[in-house]
């Protein structure tokens, strides 16, 4: 394992110190700071503490706009300490009179800006907790002919269960191969990289008589086969569900699609967006005096993959019953219906369809996003009670007894009569920091609004593991989401890299290297 760790970093105005630009020092050494804690957490699996830091030597000063990249390597350890030097390098910066506002010059030799070495408190091992623990779903095989998006995400989850997965790949790879963003050495892709972790990989053409009797021979050996074709194709692979329960009866067989196996758009294609846009979230999702806007993230393809883990799981569990395998089918425009929740029932129970209205809710009020002096914060008063309690903290408990306020039905009726100026007054007053404190302190469900290198760094994060280091062989150290269910007794984990293209054909098919040859040049493999 390299004990190395690189972070990069754009400084941005409000990284300055003084007039001039030039960026505050203690922020360098904070972002380098960073780094260290990254290393530490790759190498000893905990980041602990830092108990010194021992040199800073500053040769190059940085300015708001500069691109910064910090180097993290581990010296060594002295008296149960880790030595851990930081670098920081100028690669790029931004040109004096820019043809284009977001020009940028990279340059050939970056200069160092600084230099600090750190010294950590080395993590003790607790022994017990030191010993590998048996994964939830070792013993299971699964075999993986997804691409994209919900197919590998549900693979995923079973392989950082301790499954064994498979992903076959047609011989040009997955499509997700060449999605962005690129590691701008190996040109490897970080979203496969992340989301193909802990898989072994083979390429095989299942359009070939050879290449489906080489695929027939994993089905008699699988558990599960997960697949996320368009409706059809797998029929005219000959690997469809049918084809493959005749050679093995207890094969669970998971589909994951836009629109599910049947039904008047089953052989639709569809990306998220569209599973959004027909399952009526695009239409909730906004303000009320602007266009329809999609969800942030592909939620659609996200939660689908849940989903059919899930039904994986169920159709495992009633095997071990009947000892007979089944097809678990879920559409994505299907998984998006679930997630509208009461859009849905207050259409059909009280004859009103939603509209978006921002951040807003339908059932509670106050519930909204509010700025700070500093940033946004997100707040939610549930219940009566808390809203009491919401009044004594901004020092308004009149609101209680108020006519308009009193209860939470009045307070969602009038809420744009008086409450929401009462509440963004308050808050804009202060930092996101003491308003979350405040709220905190009483109960009050509340929160910053975090960018995403302000999410990745947070504390709470850190501790539950949810950002693991893991060594991909070209692209190098990889820092990506751990797992999210946490189990005491079988705990997942991210143990290995995503394959590389065809990195498993000799493991996986067994051939000694002469068949593999001859397969690789018939096109097979």
């Amino acid at each position: 394992m390299s004990k190395e760790v690189t972070l990069r970093y754009r400084m941005s105005g409000r990284d300055v110190f003084y007039g001039g630009g030039v960026v505050n020092g203690a922020r360098s050494i904070t972002l380098m700071e960073d780094t260290a804690n990254r290393l530490m957490t790759k190498v000893y699996g905990n980041q602990s503490r830092c108990a010194k830091v021992r040199k800073v030597r500053l040769f190059v000063p940085c300015f708001a706009g500069d691109y910064m990249e910090f180097k993290a390597r581990l010296l060594g350890e002295e008296n149960g300490r880790a030595v851990i030097e930081v670098r920081s390098f100028k690669i790029a910066v931004i040109p004096k009179e820019p043809e284009f506002e977001s020009s940028i010059d990279v340059l050939s030799d970056p200069p160092i800006s600084t230099v600090a070495i750190f010294e950590y408190v080395i993590p003790q091992k607790s022994g017990e907790n030191d010993k590998k623990k048996t994964k939830a779903l070792e013993g299971l095989k699964v075999l993986d002919l997804t691409h994209a998006y919900n197919g590998p995400f549900c693979t995923a989850l079973l392989a950082d269960n301790g499954a064994e997965v498979i992903k076959i790949e047609p011989l040009s790879g997955d499509q997700s191969r060449y999605w962005p963003p690129m590691d701008d050495n190996s040109g490897e892709s970080g979203f496969y990289a992340f989301i193909n972790r802990n898989k072994k990989g083979v390429t095989l053409n299942l359009k070939t008589d050879k290449g489906r009797e080489i695929f027939y021979n994993l089905v008699k050996e699988a558990d599960v086969v997960v697949e996320n074709f368009r409706v059809g194709v797998t029929k005219k692979l000959k690997v469809d569900y049918e084809a493959l329960k005749k050679i093995n009866p207890g094969i669970i067989y998971a589909s994951g699609s836009g629109f599910g196996q049947y039904g008047p758009f089953s052989n639709r294609p569809c990306y998220d967006i569209v599973a959004q846009a027909l399952g009526g979230m695009i239409n909730l999702t906004g303000y009320p005096d602007a266009p329809p806007v999609k969800c942030g993230v592909s939620v659609a393809d996200n939660v689908t993959g849940i989903y059919l883990c899930v039904g994986v799981l169920m159709a495992l569990y009633r095997r071990n019953i009947s000892g007979e395998g089944q097809q678990v089918d879920v559409a994505m425009a299907d998984t998006i219906f679930t997630l509208l929740e009461n859009a849905i029932i207050y259409t059909t129970l009280k004859g009103i369809i939603p509209q978006r209205q921002g951040n807003i809710d339908a059932t509670v009020s106050p519930f909204n996003v509010y700025e700070a002096k500093d940033g946004y914060i997100a707040l939610g008063v549930g219940t009566d009670k808390l809203f009491k309690v919401f009044c004594d903290v901004i020092g308004r408990p009149d609101l209680v007894t108020n006519e308009k306020f009193a209860t939470n039905d009045l307070r969602i009726k009038n809420y744009n009569d008086g409450l929401h100026e009462i509440v963004v007054d308050w808050v804009k007053q202060r930092g996101k920091a003491e308003v979350e404190r405040l709220f905190e302190e009483v109960g009050i469900p509340c929160g910053q609004i975090l960018d995403m290198k302000e999410a990745i760094e947070h504390p709470h994060f850190k501790a539950r593991e949810m950002m693991v280091h893991v060594e991909h062989p070209t692209i190098g150290d990889m820092y990506i989401q751990g797992c999210p269910i946490k189990l005491s007794e079988t705990p997942g984990s991210v143990d290995a890299p995503a394959p590389l293209l065809g990195q498993h054909n000799k493991e996986v098919y067994g051939f000694d290297d002469e068949t593999l040859k001859q397969l690789k040049e018939e096109g097979i493999i």
